[in-house]
């Protein structure tokens, strides 16, 4: 926008100058121009719908009646009903369509009112009340102004409701009601979604170290940004590039968290287009908190009866590679398994009576797999051979809960490719 010269310049007052209407509307224009050129100036767009009170019940019937509005328009003109402008109505049954974009026209004309008696104050003083038109049109050859306002749609019942895949350009979030509220209920559900198939991953994957740290960093977001929904929900009204922030940043998190590249996703802040831009990243979390991240392949074992014990279930059975995970207490902690034996249930004892080797397993330095395993994790590779059928075949390898496996955890993994 070209600037004018002098256009935000104050008026000169001084003593014995002759006081004409002119003055003061000179004087307010540059206030006007001063509020305008700060809003220019704003990190984020300062202009939009601030509040909006539809009557509900006329609604239904096709009539929209907006009783109280707050609304900042670009060019930073205030429309306030009915502060500064007169209530205004559209029957949506007038424009002969099922759907309806509505228009706020500002009109260039304006009308004189003066108060009534008993405002003794105010004796004698008119005041400028705009006037706004409410339209399905976009242009209005009598606007000075037009903002696009709201969507509306009429069921097959011929009942009107708000559309909810639309929003205006909002100044803040949380109080055009029932603008925003379908968005905020599906933020509500996708951040309860995340948080726990988030926390299943930490407690189900806790053998894979950056896994796990990526989860939990995810997890942070998740909190973080419920507090942002329970702040708006109890009255804090943040600008809406706030909340889209937020929602971008908890998709990037969660993208990290699942090795995924987030900018396949191109989530840009469009002022203007605002559910459009929250529904690019609203879609691509509610897809994240269905399908979870895939788990690691493997089973722990469990304690009964002074012996470690690990069901083999049909994965396993087809499993081209098997290992032995042993997570120790401490990383500096020295393994010595020489004397542990794995087998099935029925061949355990006969392992040790006969001097048996059970199934083979050795150390693996280097696992021929990638690999984010927690530096307490050592990994042993488990042999084929006529022991690990009888376990595939009773379905159950076990070992006895030896003195050098003390505060140790046991894990099957393997590998079907």
């Amino acid at each position: 926008m070209k600037k004018v010269v002098h256009q935000t310049a104050r008026v000169h007052w001084h003593m014995g100058q002759a006081l004409l209407p002119e003055h003061f509307y000179a004087q307010e224009k540059s206030l006007r121009e001063e509020v305008a050129l700060r809003l220019r100036l704003s990190p984020a767009p300062s202009w939009g719908l601030g509040t909006l009170e539809i009557d509900g019940f006329q609604l239904q019937k096709g009539i929209v009646s907006i009783q109280e509005m707050s609304l900042v328009l670009p060019s930073g003109t205030i429309v306030d009903i009915p502060g500064n402008t007169a209530p205004a109505t559209l029957n949506l049954n007038t424009t002969g369509a099922s759907s309806a974009l509505v228009y706020v026209h500002l009109q260039s004309g304006y009308d004189v009112v003066a108060l009534g008696a008993g405002d003794a104050g105010e004796e004698g003083i008119e005041r400028i009340v705009q006037r706004v038109e409410l339209s399905s049109q976009p242009t209005s050859e009598t606007a000075a102004q037009t903002f696009k306002l709201a969507s509306f749609a009429c069921s097959p019942e011929g009942l009107w409701t708000l559309r909810t895949d639309f929003l205006p350009a909002l100044v803040c979030v949380g109080r055009s009601a029932p603008l925003f509220e379908e968005q905020r209920r599906r933020m509500r559900a996708i951040a309860r979604a995340l948080r726990q198939a988030l926390l299943d991953e930490v407690t189900q994957n806790h053998l894979a170290a950056d896994g796990q740290s990526a989860a939990k960093q995810a997890l942070r977001g998740v909190f973080a940004f419920m507090e942002l929904l329970d702040d708006v929900e109890q009255g804090i009204a943040p600008h809406p590039y706030e909340v889209f922030r937020a929602l971008r940043s908890l998709h990037t998190d969660v993208c990290v968290a699942r090795g995924i590249d987030p900018t396949e996703i191109a989530a840009r802040y469009q002022h203007e287009e605002l559910a459009e831009c929250l529904e690019v990243l609203l879609g691509a979390l509610e897809e994240q908190a269905q399908i979870g991240r895939p788990s690691v392949p493997y089973v722990a074992f469990t304690q009964r009866e002074g012996m470690l014990e690990c069901a083999l279930g049909p994965e396993i059975k087809r499993a081209r590679d098997v290992f032995l995970l042993v997570q120790k207490p401490q990383v500096s902690t020295k393994l010595e398994l020489g004397a542990v034996k794995l087998a099935s249930p029925t061949r355990l004892h006969t392992a040790y009576e006969r001097a048996l080797k059970g199934i083979p397993f050795a150390r693996v330095d280097s696992p021929p797999f990638q690999q984010g395993f927690s530096s307490h994790v050592e990994i042993f590779a488990l042999s084929p051979g006529q022991e690990w059928d009888y376990a595939i075949r009773e379905g159950k390898v076990v070992l006895f809960d030896a003195p050098q496996l003390a505060g140790s955890r046991l894990y099957l993994y393997w590998r079907t490719e």
